[in-house]
């Protein structure tokens, strides 16, 4: 009797080493799949999808059929793209000092501002139509309300940061996060002030999701989350992936050239 406990007791631990050292298997749901030559893909609070190639920028609704297209006729790849606002999206233009304001329909909209958006390294939305501008020359950070009265200011980021250069920003969820390649991420509140200082040097593709942070690091995908601190390697479906997106219910994929959209 003895002897069969103790077999039943060494196949279960068995059974549980095994549990725990099998390689765990993706689970996503394929949802939509269709053909594109695009680099780079975005989603938005509303479930569009928006791709970019060196020509076209295009917008897709939750089931990939396209709704409306913008042509940009110098093929020169805008420095960045904000779609946290779908009425308002944004392509940054660095090396000409340009800002292109699309609306929902991905019609240009007139900038009434270009004498503070010329001035700007980085730009991206802020809530109830607010608008960042962050300065690499004055090295100041700038909060504008909807009426582009300035609410917030930071006049020298040195003094937060020795030598902070940031190549990407984005406010997300009440929070502004600024990436630097050489530093990490900086996260502050609508009000300026320093939240956290987030170690992620020497990475690529950041995208902000609600409260997660999304980076490629010698070629594998990560996701951040900023409440329990916590990085995930992401187990995509799908191999050599040229970008991606999430949110909290999916994940888009652009490989071999082709959109994937799968559930999360």
């Amino acid at each position: 009797m003895q002897n069969k406990i103790k077999h039943t007791i060494q196949i279960a631990a068995l059974s549980l080493l095994f549990a725990f050292n099998t390689p765990q298997r993706t689970t996503n749901v394929c949802l939509k799949k269709t053909p594109t030559k695009a680099t780079q893909v975005w989603i938005d609070k509303l479930q569009n999808y928006y791709t970019l190639t060196t020509t076209e920028f295009t917008k897709y609704n939750a089931q990939t059929n396209t709704l409306q297209r913008f042509s940009n006729n110098n093929s020169t790849l805008p420095s960045s793209v904000d779609v946290s606002n779908p009425l308002r999206v944004l392509l940054c233009y660095n090396q000409y000092n340009t800002v292109v304001f699309l609306d929902d329909m991905l019609a240009p909209a007139v900038n009434t501002k270009n004498e503070l958006t010329e001035q700007a390294t980085l730009l991206c939305n802020s809530m109830l139509n607010g608008m960042w501008v962050y300065n690499q020359a004055e090295l100041s950070l700038s909060r504008y309300d909807s009426q582009w009265n300035e609410v917030v200011r930071i006049n020298n980021m040195n003094q937060v940061m020795n030598n902070f250069a940031p190549t990407t920003m984005q406010e997300s969820n009440g929070m502004l996060y600024l990436y630097d390649v050489n530093y990490g991420c900086l996260q502050l509140n609508l009000f300026g002030g320093i939240e956290k200082k987030i170690p992620l040097p020497n990475c690529t593709k950041f995208k902000v999701f609600d409260d997660e942070l999304c980076y490629k690091r010698d070629s594998t995908y990560y996701s951040y989350n900023v409440l329990n601190i916590e990085e995930t390697k992401l187990n995509l479906p799908q191999q050599n992936c040229t970008d991606i997106a999430l949110n909290k219910q999916k994940i888009v994929l652009l490989a071999h050239d082709t959109l994937y959209i799968y559930q999360r």
